[in-house]
């Protein structure tokens, strides 16, 4: 947190993806985490969401100021959204259940729709959905069946996320790099006009006008770090639907000794900056390798979309 802070100096809050800690319900973890962090974290604010590993007995609602909606559920989690300018954020909470989504509650699916109906009608040009179980990830739970069963996430939220307009999904859950074209509602990837623009020194490439969502999976600030997920199932027409879904870059390092089914853990860490300027987002995603550049973030990625 404190090298991405530095590297990205003038960053209003900082998003987390889900999985604050390993096992919510023990509070000496939060201890670690938050007392180790607090030099980082009083400084910004942290909109987070909440993992898989967060999601009993309130351990994700006890440890955060959240403005959630009124009489939403929040033992397993929560829901809620804020503006910023001209972009509005909508949090997910996908440690839900029902019959007909799973990982979610039909009322956060019709709040869902509610909220970004009222933020485009209130103006907002930009909305970002941070959920930790998202739809396009290339790791171990891509294959999950609550991620591709006939009530998964990717058969039954991503097609909503296109419907309704949300221009950017950062998700979690997977512990990889991996970004997508942009998705349309029926699972294909749209057609897209590109621009590039150099700025600095750094050049980007921008998708323009994209029709339909681009997700974003930004691996892990954390040690625990999965490899590419190669069943057969997802095959080559699930893998075009990324612009990047490279194996995980601590692979070269081997497997980690107390699991030979993950790459070594603690050697790699990633984190993304975006920015917002109108009419243009920009994210540019940042890598640490304990090996390499003394340890300083290096960039992998730059991306950006334009809407005209």
């Amino acid at each position: 947190m404190s090298k991405a802070l530095d590297t990205v100096p003038n960053a209003e809050f900082m998003m987390h993806n889900g999985d604050v800690v390993d096992d919510g319900v023990k509070e000496e973890q939060w201890d670690s985490l938050l007392g180790h962090s607090q030099e980082s974290l009083l400084n910004t604010t942290f909109a987070p969401s909440a993992g898989n590993h967060e999601g009993e007995n309130y351990a994700f609602i006890d440890h955060f100021n959240l403005d959630v909606p009124e009489n939403s559920a929040t033992e397993t989690g929560a829901y809620y959204s804020y503006d910023y300018s001209n972009a509005h954020f909508v949090v997910l909470n996908s440690n839900e259940d029902s019959e007909k989504h799973a990982n979610f509650s039909e009322d956060q699916i019709e709040w869902l729709k509610e909220d970004v109906k009222a933020a485009k009608a209130n103006g907002a040009k930009w909305v970002i959905v941070n959920i930790h179980k998202g739809p396009y990830t290339t790791s171990n739970h891509a294959t999950d069946d609550d991620i591709m069963g006939p009530n998964g996430v990717r058969n039954q939220v991503a097609p909503l996320m296109a419907e309704l307009d949300i221009d950017f999904v950062l998700q979690g859950h997977d512990h990889i790099y991996a970004r997508t074209k942009p998705i349309k509602s029926d699972g294909t990837a749209s057609k897209t006009e590109k621009i590039t623009e150099t700025k600095k020194g750094q050049t980007v490439e921008y998708t323009v006008n994209p029709d339909g969502a681009i997700y974003l999976i930004p691996a892990t600030a954390g040690p625990k770090v999965y490899y590419k997920n190669q069943d057969s199932v997802l095959g080559g027409a699930y893998y075009n639907l990324f612009e990047i879904a490279d194996e995980h870059h601590a692979a070269i390092y081997g497997p980690d000794p107390s699991d030979n089914k993950r790459p070594v853990r603690g050697q790699i860490q990633n984190f993304v900056g975006i920015t917002i300027n109108k009419d243009k987002l920009t994210a540019v995603t940042y890598e640490i390798d304990q090996n390499k550049n003394n340890a300083e973030p290096y960039i992998i990625d730059k991306f950006g979309i334009i809407k005209k």
